[in-house]
């Protein structure tokens, strides 16, 4: 369900205004040129921007609700500290519209938006939320170099050589 109405407000939401990129092939390489805008019409912008701001208002209202407690919200999720869920949040891993208890965690560090590692309780190693960074990168996080500006390595990046495309291992850094 929740696939489907993500699909439905991502329709209601879509841009008027979509570019579209062409193949071309210069020096023995594959490149990709973007063709004129072209103009589609609207399906009804209002459900997006009504969808978008009912959840930031809930999303908002739960976290000033437990201000004290409060430690990080994305669109879906929020983080507090302590092991007791209030009464005032409605959670359930299933129904629509409910927050998920994900984990229990007993310390964290949270940078920025999609942007932070948890020790949750009874696990050893840490979990990490980390955008962009590839699930085996994730060893070489712990609490001492978790913080803005943090370099690991490893992770792959895709180059376009004649012929095709290869992956190089490169450095990925935690911008602000």
């Amino acid at each position: 369900a929740k696939l489907m109405l993500n699909s439905l407000y991502g329709k209601f939401a879509t841009r008027r205004t979509c570019v579209g990129k062409k193949p071309v092939l210069k020096d023995g390489v594959v490149r990709f040129e973007e063709l004129p805008p072209e103009e589609r019409d609207p399906v009804y912008l209002p459900v997006g921007v009504f969808i978008t701001s009912y959840a930031r208002m809930k999303t908002v209202s739960a976290a000033q609700a437990c201000y004290d407690r409060f430690c990080y919200a994305d669109t879906d999720s929020i983080h507090i500290t302590g092991d007791v869920v209030p009464d005032f949040l409605d959670v359930d891993d299933f129904r629509l519209g409910a927050w998920k208890h994900e984990s229990d965690f007993e310390r964290a560090k949270f940078l920025r938006a999609k942007c932070y590692i948890e020790k949750e309780v009874g696990k050893d190693e840490l979990t990490v939320h980390v955008s962009g960074m590839p699930a085996y990168v994730h060893s070489q996080v712990d609490f001492g170099n978790f913080e803005i500006g943090a370099v690991y390595h490893g992770k792959l990046y895709q180059r376009r050589v004649e012929g095709g495309i290869v992956l190089v291992e490169g450095d990925m850094q935690i911008r602000e």
